[in-house]
């Protein structure tokens, strides 16, 4: 009973660790999400072969009030589909319609900031559905598309096959 006490606690550390590292990771300055914030989400869909609170917690941020903030949470996004555990990607899946709203902007508008980012959000989101749904219809392909894994899975030395798929 110890051992399994000190994994939910261990669970719980890491999940407090996530939400940190979300934060930090979208914060409202302009500039790139820090890789060790990004690494921290990354390495939590391995540990514990999840990424559904990262999706949740990414929710429960103020995403659509600014735009920077909103644009770097879809990067972050992006590098954890990408990156992350090969749960991920199903994952991600069922949160199509999260990133649609972030898409849509404030109250289905656009994004009222100054910066203008409202175009590149929409650019981004168009490309994670996209993406997605290439994921969706080929799930032998994993999120950083690693032509030597699908290979291996297929058993095949056809190199036209794969690029053909791609």
């Amino acid at each position: 009973m110890s051992h399994f006490t000190l994994r939910m606690g261990d669970r719980v550390k890491a999940e407090q660790e996530l939400m940190t590292s979300i934060r930090k990771a979208t914060s409202i300055e302009e500039n790139a999400p820090k890789r060790k914030h990004v690494r921290n989400l990354i390495v939590f869909t391995w540990d514990y072969k999840t990424s559904v609170p990262i999706w949740e917690y990414m929710k429960s941020q103020p995403l659509r009030a600014d735009e920077v903030q909103c644009y770097k949470a879809l990067i972050t996004l992006h590098k954890v589909v990408r990156e992350g555990h090969q749960v991920s990607i199903p994952e991600a899946l069922s949160q199509t319609t999260f990133l649609e709203e972030l898409g849509r902007g404030m109250g289905g508008g656009s994004y009222a900031g100054w910066r203008n980012y409202s175009v590149l959000i929409r650019a981004y989101v168009n490309f994670l559905l996209a993406k997605l749904e290439y994921h969706r219809l080929h799930p032998d392909f994993s999120g950083n598309f690693n032509y030597e894994e699908y290979v291996s899975l297929r058993g095949t030395n056809d190199p036209n096959e794969g690029y053909e798929t791609i």
